[in-house]
């Protein structure tokens, strides 16, 4: 579940409500998930959720989006991936769209090729964690915007 807000002139607007796994949106949401998301699965899949009591943990997570160049327009594809931060308690770097050659070398193979989700007590706890985690994924023309978020935090 995620909300595609832009923030204009007269404040935020609202421009999209929708449900995909593996959008950038849901990929910050989920890591605060403090529940067993196979148990309201399954629920569902029975058809009766109203047992269900699904929570969030305190905290923020901000999803930074690293893209291939020339993204969103054309873009190329296969680009060797150099380097990737190391795991951490405090980030996730999902994958997008990437594989392996026969070396085992992360090739890049779409436009949004990872999403680098900072965890932290506050917004910018997060995005700190988001873009240190982003900054370490490395391959040819990567590119990133390192202002996510920031609008609300502007005078």
């Amino acid at each position: 579940v995620f909300f595609g807000v832009m923030v204009g002139e007269q404040g935020p607007s609202l421009l999209e409500y929708n449900v995909r796994w593996g959008d950038p949106e849901t990929q910050s949401i989920l890591p605060l998930l403090d529940y067993d998301i196979g148990d309201l699965f399954e629920a569902v899949a029975l058809g009766d959720i109203s047992n269900q009591r699904p929570s969030f943990r305190d905290g923020s997570a901000v999803g930074i989006t690293i893209a291939a160049p020339g993204y969103p327009g054309s873009y190329p594809t296969g680009i060797p991936v150099r380097s990737m931060p190391k795991p951490s308690a405090n980030h996730l770097v999902f994958h997008a769209a990437t594989s392996r050659s026969h070396d085992g070398t992360v090739l890049t193979g779409g436009g949004r090729c990872f999403t680098a989700v900072g965890l932290g007590d506050d917004y910018f706890k997060a995005h700190a964690a988001a873009m240190d985690a982003a900054m370490k994924v490395e391959f040819d023309g990567a590119w990133y915007r390192p202002d996510i978020g920031k609008n609300f935090f502007l005078d």
